[in-house]
């Protein structure tokens, strides 16, 4: 596969970062570089005062001005990154390069002719014309900063999180046509990110470089002719400026009194009677199965609160140890719109009660999100050395990512037994949200992973429990703080007393 890589300029993420990716996994045959003049630039501020007025303009200008001073510590983020980035794929080399005011001069064009790639990326802020898109053999793609169709133009991470559509915040590979980011859609992505602690420019750049191994997957299939286009025909599609301080100072006053993340905590979904079906068996796991119809009043009760519920939202539905009844939960949120997220036991995985790897891709390609919930599930995690702590999360990690081919960055903590460690040995692995059992809508970071905690549902819950829990209930959450915090002392400095004690009472009430 040949590739060309258009980007601007001074942008060493895309010139450096995407060129070595680029490289990393396509014959890279050339690189067009552009530099605007000046002209092109008053220019571009004179469209924007046209389309805006006057005042708004003012409100961009402060923007611009915001952004050079309050997000110093972009420029760190950005040089760590992209020193990442040649770690992770080399450097691209001696790539024939061409550097241009316009993408679509004659120059350009023959450039790109004679480079005969197969695709395209192109990071401009240009529109290209009809004749410079139509070089490439199967076509040109941009990795666009937002979730079309609806949040079109450079800025759509932006108005997203300004709007406080929070599942629309990520990246979108298209294929570029005559309109204005209006071509076929090949794949949405996005991360856990930090809205309290990150800049809208590192969250747009972070999305990118926190899915270029899934991206890099979808581009293969594409020029394969494997790939189909995302349905995107009934979503209304809406274009949107440049950002404005005034609503950048809303967006992070939001931020800040809604940046919280609700998760509840479930495990399996079983028949009644048969809580050995699906998942570990015996009393102690068999307090976290729900019985099938009392999990459908729970979803039908969540589905009627209208929060989103989505994959990697503020809003999370998570799912323990991978048992068989994990098909069966995904296909009944998808009936409601829903995604979960799905932690999986990896040593168990095609073991009689646990989930197999067909089912796995089923769940993947149906857009939950599936991750670790270590390799073997041990009784007391944190407890490990760290050569089996890191080969905990390794393990399943890659044997996760084998199954699933693309990368895995999401997981949960086995027996809720947290520590700094486990936290540092899972983003070592490469995972970027790490879930907990701690009660609480409060999130920390621990290096690049995301520590978010969870609510737990268990047998015998009923369903204004569950949205108890996600709407803000202060006393439903009040209790599982009390009782998450009685307990914790005794897991810390009495774990087997403690777990020989739970189980005998466990086995006293089943």
């Amino acid at each position: 596969m040949r590739s060309v890589l258009i980007c601007h300029a001074g942008d060493t993420f895309d010139r450096e970062g995407l060129a070595a990716w680029l490289a990393s996994f396509s014959s890279l045959t050339g690189i067009v570089v552009l530099e605007e003049t000046r002209a092109q630039k008053i220019a571009r501020l004179k469209r924007e005062l046209k389309r805006v007025g006057p005042i708004r303009f003012a409100d961009v200008a402060a923007m611009r001005l915001w952004q050079k001073l309050a997000h110093r510590g972009d420029a760190a983020w950005m040089a760590a990154t992209v020193q990442a980035m040649r770690v992770r794929y080399g450097v691209a080399g001696d790539v024939p390069t061409i550097e241009a005011a316009n993408v679509n001069d004659d120059a350009v064009l023959a450039f790109l002719r004679q480079a005969r790639p197969d695709i395209v990326i192109a990071r401009a802020k240009q529109l290209l014309k009809k004749k410079t898109l139509s070089v490439a053999r199967t076509g040109t793609f941009v990795m666009h900063p937002g979730i079309c169709p609806e949040y079109r133009n450079a800025h759509g991470c932006f108005w997203a999180l300004a709007r406080r559509d929070m599942g629309k915040v990520g990246m979108t590979l298209l294929k570029i046509d005559a309109g204005v980011d209006t071509g076929p859609v090949y794949g949405h992505y996005s991360y856990a990110f930090d809205e309290r602690a990150e800049s809208h420019s590192r969250i747009q750049y972070r999305a990118v470089y926190e899915n270029l191994d899934a991206v890099a997957m979808k581009l293969k299939e594409i020029v394969a002719g494997f790939a189909q286009p995302v349905d995107t025909g009934h979503r209304a599609g809406a274009d949107w400026g440049q950002p404005w301080l005034s609503r950048h100072i809303a967006w992070k006053r939001a931020a800040r009194r809604d940046g919280h993340r609700v998760a509840l905590m479930y495990h399996d979904v079983v028949a009644p009677g048969a809580s050995d079906s699906s998942g570990f068996s015996g009393p102690a796991a068999g307090r976290y199965k729900l019985d099938t119809d009392d999990f459908s009043r729970h979803m039908n009760a969540l589905e009627r609160t209208r929060l989103d519920f989505g994959a990697l939202t503020p809003y999370a539905l998570t799912f323990d140890d991978g048992g068989a009844s994990a098909g069966a939960i995904g296909r009944e949120l998808l009936r409601r719109d829903m995604r979960g997220h799905f932690f999986i036991t990896t040593s168990r995985i095609g073991t009689p009660g646990f989930i197999d790897a067909h089912a796995l891709r089923e769940l993947h390609a149906a857009g939950h999100v599936v991750g670790s919930h270590s390799h073997t599930h041990p009784s007391e995690i944190s407890r490990l050395s760290p050569a089996a702590l890191d080969a905990e999360w390794l393990s399943s990690v890659r044997i996760l990512e084998g199954i699933l081919g693309s990368p895995v960055t999401v997981a949960s903590i086995p027996g809720g037994f947290y520590s700094p460690a486990v936290a540092a040995s899972a983003a070592a692995a490469g995972i970027r949200t790490l879930f907990t059992s701690e009660p609480t809508v409060r999130t920390h970071r621990v290096g690049d992973c995301l520590v978010v905690g969870r609510y737990a549902l268990w047998r015998g819950m009923g369903a204004p429990v569950a949205v108890a829990l996600a709407n803000g209930d202060g006393v439903a959450r009040m209790r599982q703080w009390l009782l998450w915090n009685t307990k914790k002392p005794l897991k810390r400095f009495a774990g087997p007393v403690y777990r020989l004690v739970r189980h005998r009472m466990m086995a006293a009430r089943a």
